[in-house]
């Protein structure tokens, strides 16, 4: 076994001062990791609570159409048209040529 020997010019006054420091500076860094999980925690239930209310929708204004031609349409990739009648019946229409 090595014996560990404690330097001589280290003095009891200064150790239980470096001690006394790194214990505060221990459980101040502990507190404010505490306090900052506690934050986001509380960030956290704002962004997520949301999500659990019920969705609403509201009539902003209504417009009414002047022409009375059914409605068409080209899809995204142009591949596809369709057409909806005045009744709301819709037809696609194949755009291959």
């Amino acid at each position: 076994m090595s014996a560990n020997h404690i330097p001589v010019q280290f003095s009891d006054r200064k150790r239980r001062a470096v001690d006394r420091l790194t214990r505060r500076l221990v459980t101040c860094c502990g507190v404010a990791i505490l306090l900052l999980m506690l934050l986001l925690f509380c960030w956290l239930i704002g962004v997520v609570l949301p999500l659990f209310n019920a969705p609403g929708l509201q009539v902003a204004a209504s417009q009414q159409l002047w022409d009375r031609a059914p409605a068409l349409a080209i899809g995204n990739q142009g591949k596809v048209g369709w057409r909806i009648s005045e009744r709301g019946a819709a037809r696609f229409i194949p755009l291959d040529g």
